[in-house]
Formats: C-alpha cells, structure tokens, sequence
C-alpha cells in the first residue's frame, strides 16, 4: 500500500508520523523504524520532535530514498554491486580510457576538435566529467534513451530525432556497456533496475531483510526512477509505503500553469469552488505558480501513484476573528491566500474600478512580521541582522537564538562577516550562533597547507606563499620550529631580499628572465654567509646577511631543511605518474611535511578520499599516467567538502546555505543576499546535454529548487520573515535590484494589502506607502546619526534603530557642539594646545603626517609611541625605488664618495635584492650616482639633510 499524507505544517505530519510509530510498532523491539529523508538537517528536526512526542526517540534510522531504493534492489536481485559501475565517478575514469580510441570518427569530430589543443589532460578530464554527468542525469531522468541506446533500436523515432543532435552520445554509451561487459562487471543501472525489481516481485518472495514498511517525511521531491522503485514495492505488497508531504495548498493547483491536464486530476484534488480552468491563470495565487513547479509536478506524481490520501491543512490566521476586527499579521495573510490558492486584490486591480485600498487586506503599523532590508554590503546585512535579532529578543521573550534559521545562498561568502560581527560583541549583546556548511578547509587549516603544497608546482614560490605553509602549527612542529623563530625567519627573508622562486629553476619554468637575487635559494645562502663571515661582506658574488648569530643559526638550518623539502616535492610534481605511485606520493606529503596530534581529524579525511581516488581507478581499470592538475581538480574540491552538518539545530542560531529540503520550521527565518543574479542560482548546461529544451515532469532544475525552496522558507516562518539584500551600491549609492523572487513577494504585498491608515488611497498610492514602509532602506555607515537621533524618539516607528554603544558619545558630543574630551585619571581636560608656529610645517612631519595620521596624532598630541613591528611580505622583485628606499641609497651613495668606496657600493646595491633588475636597475643606479656625485662635488659638508622647511601662506 502507498499512503499518501499532505499538509501545510510538518509540525501537524509529525504528529501523524509519531501515531503511527505508537499505535503499530514493529513485531521486533530490535528492529529499527526507516524513515527516508533527503537532508541530515530534516533527519535531525524530525529526531527532536519525535523525542518531544514520545520522551526519547531511539531505534530509527534516516536513509537517504536513493540509499535505501539501491539497497532494495541489493537484496533481491542476484549479482547487484554495492556501488553500480556505472556510479558518475567510475564513468570518468572509463571514459578517459575510451573516448580517445573514437576520437577519429566522424562524429565525434566536434570532440576532437575540443581537445585537439590539449597538451596536458585537464581538458580530456574535464570533457569526460561533463559526459559523465548528463549521462547520470540521463539514467535518473531519461531511461528510456538509454534503453533504446543499448539495444541500438532504431524503431523509437522520438529517441533518435533527439539522439541525432548529438549521435556520439550513442556511440560513447555503448562503448560504455561494451567496457563493462569486457571487465565481467554487473550491467545492471538505475535505468534498467525498476524493470528488474518489477520481475523481481512477481517471482521471488520478500527478502527478509527488506522492511515490512518505511516513511519518507518531507521530501520535496523525487527522481522518477526512485518514485518508480517505491511504487513498485508498494503495489506488490513487499513495503507498506507512508509517504508525508508539504503541500503548500489545500485545493488542487497541479496545472496553474499547464491547463491542458486540468480536468484529469479535480477528481483527485478538490478544485477550489468557483475557481474555473479559464481563471485558473489569472486567479490563482501568483507566489505560488511562479514558484511552485517543483512541487506541482511532484504532488501531480504522487496523486497518480497513491492508494490512500490524507490532507492534514490548517490555517495560518483565524478568519473568524479577522472579520470580527481582531488584527493579523502580514506574514498570515500571505501563507493564507498561498493555502487557499487567492489571488487577492487581482480582479479588483484588472476591472480598475476600485477607487479606495478598502477590498485589501488591512495590516497594522506596528506588524513587523515581514520586513525588508537594503544594505549597501554583505558586512551591513549582518551588522543590520545582529540588531534586529537584539530587538526580536527584547521584543518578544519567546523567542530564543534556537527559534532563529538564518539563510544565504552561499554561507562562506558571509562567514568572515558573520564571525566580525557576532563574535566580537560583549558579553551582554552576543548571540549565540553555528556556522554550517562552511568548506573543511575554514574549519581545517591542514586542508590549505595541504593544498597549497599540492599548488606549489603552479606557483612562483613567493615569500607569503611558502611562509603561510610553514606557519601552520603541524608543519612548524614537523620541523621542529616555534612561533618565535618563525617571526625571525619571516624577518630574515624579508631583509635579505627574497621575493620568489626556490631557485633559477622556477623562472625557467615559468620562461621568464633568470635571475637569482631575490630566491629563496640566494637569500638562504646569504643568511649561512653571514653567519660564517658577518654583515655586509662580499663572497664570490654573493652578499651576506648577518643578522644570523650565535645559537639562532639553528633556526636558518631548520629554513633550509624545509626549503629542501619544497624543493624535493616541486621535482616530483613536475611529471605525470601512475595512479598507485600518486597514492604513495600522497600519504608521503603527510610524513614529510606535517606532525600531526593522535586527534587530529584532517588524517582519516584524507585517507579516506585518498581510497575513494584509489577505489575508482582500479574499478574503472585505468592505468595510465595521470597529470598533477588533474588529480588536485579531484582531491581538492573531496577535501574542502563541507563537515560540519551536525551542527544544524544545535540549539543556537543557525547560519546555512540555502538548500533543499532544508526549510522546517522556525519562528524567524531569515534570507540574507538575495540580490539580483545571486538568487535564484542558475547553472549554465553543457551545450551538449539533450535534456535541454525536453523538459518533461520530474526534470530537476537548480533556479526551479531555489524558487521552490523559497516558497518552503515563506511557508515555514512561524512568526517572522526577515529578507535582506544589497539593493544600494557601496561605490556610488546608486539603486540595486534585489532577487526577481524578492521583487514578487513585494508586488504581491503591495496588491493585496494596504496599512490601516490609507484604507481611502487609491489602490496605487496605498501599494507605495505599504512598501515604503516594509522596506528599510539602512544607511552606509553603522554610526549614521540617523540610528541614534531615531531611537530617542521611538524606536519601532521608522524600524532604524542600533545597540551599538561606541558611536553614541560621539555623535552626542557632535551634536551639541562640544569639544573633543580624553580621560585622564577619571577626570576629563581639553587636550592642549599644540605649541608651534602654526605657518611653519616640516617638511618631515608633513610626510608622516599623510603617510600614517592615527600613530602621527598619537605621537604628537597624547605623547603615546607605540612600537609595534610590521614585516611586509613582498612577492615581487623591485622594479621601482620608493621614496623612503631612495633616501637609504642615497645616504649610502654619499658615504661611499666620502670614502672613496663607489664602485664596492654599486655591487653591493646590485647583490642586496632590493634594487630593480636590468636596465631599469641601470638607469636608476645611474641617477641616483648623478646626483651624489653632483652633491658631494658642491658641498661635501652639506650632503646630510638640514632640516630645510616650507613656508605656507
């Protein structure tokens, strides 16, 4: 039996999930109840509210459908694999074996023609990803092209009007099979597996294993194949099927788009009344038809399939009490007309007769249920929520950090500005907050040092790349070093003039002009010289460096046994290797560069992805050379996967990505970056998928999942929607466009409700007072006076507001025309008066003054000097000399004509790393002995600086 449960709430599903796990337990105590999600976040909600029905949820388990379908068909088809060969991974690999032995037919000419200018294999790669993907979306979502593809069938004329658009794709396929086959593989698939579990059941009993019955909750939809699976399970008595559904409406809404299917399924679904198939487009709820396919075709799906239907739907504002006066919020209104499927305001707005706002629904000033936010960046959204979540507390005290679901369409894009603003707050204004879905590498340091080791045969080998590698605690403690003789390597790098490059090898390999004065290797060197002979002395054309001394040696000696290390490894990655000598080369990075803790986490991941990489090569038999770039476009991205998913509900407030299947309920659900391109997300198809423009039912697409996903997060707000954008440009402040989705929650708003006050505006001007009112436009800065100047006032009336303290006492001071205080022993005094003739400004101090004016006034006027060292971390040899390094040299200049040492200096500028190479290097050597020369034959006496000022009238 397939029992089919719809409903606006999962809270009200849940309650049918938690009757029928009570009222029918399974026979065996020990047997665990399975119940299919789609996302670990579903899984988790679900555990906390049957642990709140039941006192303790225990003894059920959360497959993912395709998980538990494939299992299925493990246990009652002989000879089915636990991975299919035909899984994507393993298709990549089987392809960058066959496709090249066709590259010569003709019709794959335009393939060939791809790769012809390939000259590593990161294109042939590539190319084979791609063709491995359509095909796995081909053998969920078109198996019949696959079917007649193997048995060559000519006779299925719609199969080969589109096969003959790409007819390789035919060809390769069964190139494919013909591999598999050749290997003794299994040839079974998702494409021809419901067929065989159809034969299945009607020959064999039930396996034992297989469940008497599972529960799929919330998922939003289901690949057909998946659906066929179930379907066929359930008909055949082997799995008693209860299959619970959101279902954003309470009367049938399957063709509010496509009407042809109409009158085919008001027998299965109520029709609203008085609700016509040719109104069926113009009175049908907007949101919901704009945003709904994804679930419409779903639920069209399911009616088909279902042998018993039960709608479970509850309103979300108590009418009754609406029309006896009782006030009801804005958020209320909009799921209501989504439920009932209303157009409200629609017909009133076509027949242009009305001449009031009265036929709308009527919203308060104070509802604060939706609200909008226009911020001018991805730093203001957060500094703007983090105040708006301090009101929401203060507001209403049933609402706690849990209550709050914060969604972006790409949480790592945020996270450095979440971490700023939430985490830097004090005690009495933090939140506490989880940051899921981050990649493992913000989580993982490892991950990036790992990475960039693998990166260090594309790279120049500059300073900052190679100290970020060696800064990572595993690696300093594999070389034995601390963070103290870290700072001196960094220093010592940076004063003997290294920029890139382990030696004159990198920029041979990069066809670039040889030259070794800023490399790792000269400087190195440098440092050893120095130690041996001092400072400042010239060894066969070498500078030394002698700010190496006594025991600190040690510390160069670690430098170069890492830099011999780098050395090593850049070699090795320098050509292609066998897949099992790559595994081997891999694990050695770990010994030769890292020191890691017994807990360590980043170990057991990367072994693990490494034997995933192992497993795929021998299933798929290949054993060629495999090119560096091609493995890190495998590893790195199986690395940087997300880890942290067991974080969601976890009590605080939870920043995640926006994603599928994950919209259940909270009583505030924000939406931050919802701007114009960035939401709905869109993919760009390869031009090659055939999918495209043949869009059947069930066809899955990444803009339709975020519409719908949108529609579920609308829907799953309890108490509040929180929508934020960038609608401001920080550049100019010109207007932005917030997401289309966003722009249709606002028009629809604005026809079909209108605030109490303007009831008597005409339908036109009551839509921009209602906007104008939801939408708050926020200022650039966070200390605009307009937070503050607002709040003394009140507060809720203009929604601008901020718990901010650090700018109050200044915009408090600015507005009352007061002088600038300091503290000085609990007492305030006027900072005084600068003694100096203000005509007479140094020269000097006018430079200081422009180059760093916050540690100018600290020095000069509170008579702080704050020594704190900065090392810059130069990448790029000089091509240019600065001002302040011009003055140096020429300093230099002089005192080598005073002692007769010219020439001595000129090579030792050369060796020092820190004057422009060639014939810039020439030129600016030139000037700058020009000048010297020019001033030491004036005045010698005079050469030093006399502390000349400027006049200023």
């Amino acid at each position: 039996m397939f029992h089919f449960y719809s409903g606006n709430h999962l809270e009200d599903l849940s309650v049918i999930l938690n009757k029928i796990l009570s009222l029918s337990p399974p026979s065996n105590a020990f047997q665990s109840e399975q119940i299919l999600v789609q996302s670990p976040g579903m899984a988790q909600w679900l555990k906390m509210t049957l642990a709140e029905h039941q006192g303790v949820s225990a003894g059920t388990v959360f497959p993912l459908p395709s998980t538990f379908v494939w299992q299925c068909f493990q246990k009652s088809i002989p000879d089915i694999p636990v991975q299919s060969e035909f899984n994507k991974p393993y298709i990549v690999w089987r392809l960058m074996r066959v496709l090249p032995l066709r590259l010569k037919d003709d019709a794959f000419e335009p393939l060939a023609w791809y790769l012809q200018e390939d000259n590593s294999q990161m294109r042939l790669y590539q190319l084979c990803a791609s063709i491995a993907d359509i095909y796995d979306q081909y053998l969920v979502y078109r198996p019949k092209w696959i079917s007649a593809w193997e048995a060559n069938d000519e006779t299925m004329e719609d199969v080969n009007q589109i096969t003959a658009k790409q007819p390789w794709q035919a060809i390769l396929w069964r190139d494919l099979v013909a591999d598999v086959s050749f290997h003794n593989g299994s040839l079974f698939h998702r494409a021809n597996l419901v067929d065989a579990l159809q034969e299945a059941t009607r020959n064999i009993q039930k396996p034992p294993s297989i469940p008497n019955r599972i529960f799929v909750f919330g998922v939003s939809s289901l690949p057909p194949n998946t659906l066929d699976s179930l379907q066929i399970l359930a008909k055949s008595g082997w799995i008693e099927i209860h299959l619970f559904m959101l279902n954003p409406s309470r009367f049938y809404w399957g063709d509010v788009v496509d009407k042809s299917y109409l009158n085919r399924h008001l027998k299965r679904q109520p029709n609203k009344p008085g609700l016509t198939m040719e109104k069926m487009h113009l009175d049908a709820n907007p949101l919901l038809s704009s945003w709904g396919r994804l679930g419409r075709d779903y639920i069209s799906q399911l009616m088909d399939l279902a042998d018993s239907q039960l709608d479970v739907f509850d309103d979300y504002i108590d009418t009754e009490k609406v029309l006896e006066g009782h006030a009801a919020r804005l958020l209320g209104y909009v799921q209501q007309d989504i439920l009932n499927l209303d157009n409200h305001g629609a017909q009133e707005e076509r027949q242009g007769s009305a001449l009031n706002s009265s036929y709308k629904h009527v919203v308060y000033a104070d509802d604060v249920s939706i609200q909008f936010h226009s911020c001018h960046s991805a730093l203001r959204e957060v500094e703007v929520l983090h105040d708006q979540l301090l009101s929401m507390f203060e507001q209403d005290r049933e609402i706690t950090p849990k209550d709050i679901i914060v969604m972006l369409p790409d949480v790592n894009q945020y996270s450095p500005f979440i971490q700023s603003v939430f985490l830097c707050q004090p005690d009495h204004k933090r939140i506490p907050f989880a940051l899921v879905d981050l990649p493992a590498n913000q989580e993982t340091p490892l991950i990036d040092a790992y990475v960039g080791l693998l990166s260090l045969i594309d790279s120049r080998c500059t300073l900052s790349e190679l100290i970020s590698i060696l800064e990572v605690p595993a690696v300093l403690s594999c070389f034995e070093l601390s963070v103290d003789e870290l700072e001196r390597i960094r220093q010592w790098s940076n004063e003997a003039g290294i920029r890139w490059g382990l030696d004159e090898s990198t920029a041979e390999y990069w066809s670039l002009p040889v030259e070794t004065q800023n490399t790792w290797q000269n400087g190195l060197k440098r440092m050893l010289l120095g130690y041996a002979v001092g400072h400042d002395s010239i060894w066969e054309n070498l500078l030394s460096y002698g700010e190496v001394e006594g025991l600190e040696a040690s510390i160069a000696g670690k430098l170069a046994q890492f830099l011999h290390a780098v050395g090593e490894l850049v070699n090795a990655m320098r050509s292609p290797r066998m897949p099992n000598d790559w595994v081997a080369f891999l694990y050695d990075i770990i010994n030769d560069f890292f020191h890691l803790e017994d807990d360590e986490t980043f170990e057991p991941l990367l072994v693990k992805h490494i034997d995933e990489m192992s497993t795929e090569w021998r299933t798929a038999y290949f054993d060629s050379p495999i090119d560096l770039s091609v493995l890190r476009q495998i590893l790195v991205p199986r690395l940087q996967e997300p880890q942290g998913g067991q974080r969601f509900l976890a009590g605080r407030v939870n920043f995640c990505t926006l994603m599928p299947m994950r919209s259940v309920p909270f009583k505030v659900v924000c939406l931050l970056g919802l701007n114009e391109g960035a939401y709905p997300r869109t993919r760009i198809p390869v031009g090659f998928d055939l999918m495209i423009g043949n869009y059947q039912k069930g066809d899955r697409s990444r803009r339709e999942d975020d519409k719908y996903l949108f529609l579920e997060a609308t829907l799953s707000a309890r108490k509040r929607l929180y929508i934020s954008y960038i609608g401001r440009s920080i550049r100019d402040n010109s207007e932005l466009n917030p997401s289309i989705l966003v722009s249709e929650l606002m028009e629809y708003i604005g026809q079909s409700c209108v605030l109490e006050a303007d009831l008597c505006l005409s339908p036109e001007e009551s839509q921009k007072s209602l906007l104008n009112a939801l939408v708050l436009d926020h200022p650039l800065q966070p200390f605009n006076e307009q937070y503050y100047l607002s709040y003394q006032t009140n507060k809720s009336s203009n929604g601008f507001f901020s718990y901010e303290s650090t700018w109050l006492e200044a915009l408090l001071l600015r507005s009352n025309e007061k002088e600038v205080m300091v503290h000085d022993g609990g007492e305030q005094h006027l900072l005084p008066i600068l003694e100096q003739d203000a005509d007479e400004v140094d020269l000097a101090q006018l430079i200081r003054f422009f180059t760093h004016t916050a540690r100018y006034f600290y020095q000069k006027r509170l008579k702080a000097y704050l020594s704190i060292r900065e090392i810059q971390e130069q990448e790029d040899e000089p091509f240019t000399l600065n001002y302040l390094a011009a003055l140096e040299f020429r300093e230099q200049a002089l005192q080598a004509y005073e002692s007769n040492e010219v020439e001595r200096f000129k090579r030792k500028l050369k060796l020092s790393g820190e004057f422009p190479y060639g014939e810039f290097g020439e030129m600016s050597l030139q000037e700058l002995l020009n000048q010297c020369a020019a001033m030491a034959k004036a005045s010698p006496l005079k050469a030093k600086s006399t502390g000349q000022k400027l006049i200023f009238n």
